[in-house]
């Protein structure tokens, strides 16, 4: 009888163990499916390849498509200006996603202020792609904006975008890090085939420089294995994405502390100075701007501070012109209104609420910039 006993508490706590490993299998798919901890196969190199010829640059990575560009290569703006006011660069919140053209706030500015703004964004791009394109592109204007998303700190640490945002077109990027004599180097788009996506030693090897490299510091994993319930703890405690939820926080806020491992605070502001030099050196006057997302606005909201308050400090502590457009959407009863949906771009009241504040700071910081931008002195 004690055997039949001893068997009936084995079944129970076998039946325990099996419950509990089949409920972790469905918190990795879930969390896997949700918070994109890898999903990408050879199929990628495929594609690449396909549309490599047209949308993409060697020096810089994607950039817009023929289509949507004119002869200097900003977003198409068909009005008529005497002169040109503004090179601005970014990311899609600079080139206005989600909106037609006429929408985009670089337009609207150009509107409001009597002069063209030239839209230099492209979708997707982190600070330090925009900065490279800066570097790359002629100064049409006398006055350059580089326009810091919150969110572009982790793509600043990134090649390989698959890893940080993954999607049906394989993306990869050149990006910069600091040396050992705190000197910014750039570190040139790295090149894979297909069997670097079979392989995680064949990959980690072409990525030496990124971040979210699977198996690594962000918590990525390139296979969960059993047991699953261990490998789901894993993924709640270590997997940047998937913590930063449970936490309340962006997904990008940890990025903005100075003892992060991925360094990205240091190597952004670093960005940010490489931008200011160069605009000096081209004859252009700089301006650093910081645009949040809607979820940065909610977590201010819930704790009183911004994620990138730190960088906010830096900024102030040095003779640059910058604007957070924070305080734009903060001071609205309803943020959420002036974005499609909090977790994405803003809508045509969004951007035109940013042209018309960024218009507002511009005349009044005019002592310093009505000798480029005329119409100011009218303001």
């Amino acid at each position: 009888m004690n055997w039949i006993k001893a068997s009936g508490y084995l079944l129970v706590f076998l039946i325990f163990i099996t419950s509990i490993e089949i409920l972790s299998f469905s918190v990795i798919y879930f969390l896997q499916n949700k918070y994109h901890t890898l999903k990408f196969d050879a199929e990628l190199i495929t594609n690449f390849e396909a549309v490599a010829s047209a949308n993409y640059s060697n020096d810089l990575g994607w950039i817009t498509p023929i289509e949507e560009r004119d002869e200097i290569g900003a977003r198409i703006n068909d009005d008529i200006y005497e002169s040109n006011c503004i090179d601005m660069f970014g990311d899609s919140f600079t080139f206005s996603t989600e909106v037609t053209s006429e929408f985009a706030w670089p337009k609207q500015l150009s509107k409001i202020i009597g002069c063209k703004v030239n839209n230099f964004g492209v979708g997707g791009y982190g600070s330090d792609q925009a900065t490279l394109r800066h570097d790359l592109t002629p100064a049409f204007s006398k006055v350059a904006v580089l326009n810091h998303l919150s969110e572009n700190i982790t793509r600043n640490v990134n090649q390989f975008r698959n890893l940080l945002y993954p999607g049906s077109s394989l993306k990869l990027k050149p990006r910069y890090i600091v040396n050992s004599d705190s000197e910014l180097k750039l570190i040139k788009k790295p090149e894979l085939v297909d069997t670097d996506l079979k392989s995680l030693k064949s990959l980690t090897y072409k990525l030496k420089y990124e971040y979210f490299i699977p198996e690594g510091s962000s918590g990525i994993k390139w296979n969960l294995k059993f047991p699953y319930f261990l490998s789901a703890i894993d993924l709640i405690t270590n997997h940047f994405h998937i913590n930063s939820k449970i936490r309340g926080i962006t997904r990008h806020s940890d990025f903005y502390t100075r003892t992060h491992p991925s360094n990205a605070l240091v190597l952004t502001n670093k960005i940010f100075e490489r931008f200011v030099s160069n605009s000096v050196t081209k004859g252009q006057t700089p301006i650093i701007t910081i645009i949040p997302t809607c979820r940065d606005l909610e977590e201010f909201k819930r704790y009183g501070s911004l994620p990138y308050q730190e960088m906010i400090e830096d900024l102030k502590a040095k003779d640059v012109l910058f604007y957070d457009f924070s305080s734009a959407f903060l001071a609205k009863d309803d943020f959420t209104k002036y974005f499609n949906l909090c977790s994405a771009h803003p809508n045509k009241e969004g951007y035109a609420l940013m042209a018309k504040n960024f218009a507002m700071f511009l005349s009044r910081n005019k002592n310093s910039l009505a000798t480029y931008i005329p119409t100011l002195i009218e303001k």
